[in-house]
C-alpha cells in the first residue's frame, strides 16, 4: 500500500489502521510475553485509544463512519492468533476488509473472545467487504497508527491495492 508520503509498503497477511495499530505501538514493551503481549496492548488501548472519523472508498462506494479500526486481510490469523477478517483467501486476488465501526470499550471487552474465534466479524457494528483496492482517509484531528503484518508504519491516509499472484503458497 501507499501511505500519504507515497512510500510503497508490502504485506502478506493483515494491515490495519486504528486500534490495532495502537496495540502494535504498545506491544514492543511486552514482546517477551508472546501472544499475551497483544492482549496487554489491547488493555492499555482500552484506556487511551479514541475512535476516529474516516472515509473508506472502494468499488465506487464511499463509507463515512466513526471507526475503531479498519482491517485489510489476506490470511486468516494475526496478532497472536486473532481472526479479524471474515473470509480471507490468499488465492482469490481480493482483500478481505473488516470495518469495525464505532465499537465502545464495553463492546471490546464483551467481545474479546470473539477476536480469537473469528466471530467478531458477525458483530452488528462490523462491516465486511471483498475488494481489490481501497483508500482510507482520516477525518479526525489525531491520525491513528497504521500497521502491516505487526510492524508499525506510522500515521496518515493510505491507499491499498492487491498484486494478484504476487507469490505462491505451498502446504502439505
Amino acid at each position: 500500500f501507499l501511505n500519504q508520503d507515497k512510500k510503497a509498503t508490502y504485506f502478506n497477511n493483515l494491515a490495519g489502521i486504528g486500534f490495532d495499530g495502537f496495540v502494535v505501538s504498545k506491544v514492543g514493551k511486552y514482546k517477551f510475553l508472546g501472544s499475551l503481549a497483544y492482549i496487554i496492548g489491547a488493555v492499555v488501548g482500552l484506556f487511551s485509544f479514541k475512535n476516529f472519523y474516516t472515509i473508506i472508498s472502494f468499488n465506487g462506494k464511499e463509507i463515512k463512519t466513526k471507526s475503531l479500526m479498519v482491517l485489510v486481510g489476506l490470511c486468516k490469523y494475526s496478532g497472536g492468533g486473532m481472526q479479524l477478517t471474515k473470509n480471507p483467501n490468499p488465492d482469490d486476488g481480493l482483500f478481505d476488509v473488516s470495518i469495525a465501526k464505532d465499537l465502545s470499550k464495553f463492546d471490546i471487552v464483551k467481545n474479546l473472545f470473539n477476536l480469537f474465534n473469528g466471530n467478531i466479524v458477525k458483530h452488528s457494528k462490523v462491516e465486511n467487504h471483498k475488494v481489490n483496492c481501497l483508500s482510507i482517509h482520516i477525518n479526525s484531528e489525531e491520525h491513528p497508527f497504521i500497521q502491516a503484518d505487526g510492524e508499525l508504519l506510522g500515521k496518515g491516509n493510505i491507499k491499498l491495492s492487491i498484486i494478484p499472484k504476487a507469490f505462491s503458497f505451498y502446504s502439505n
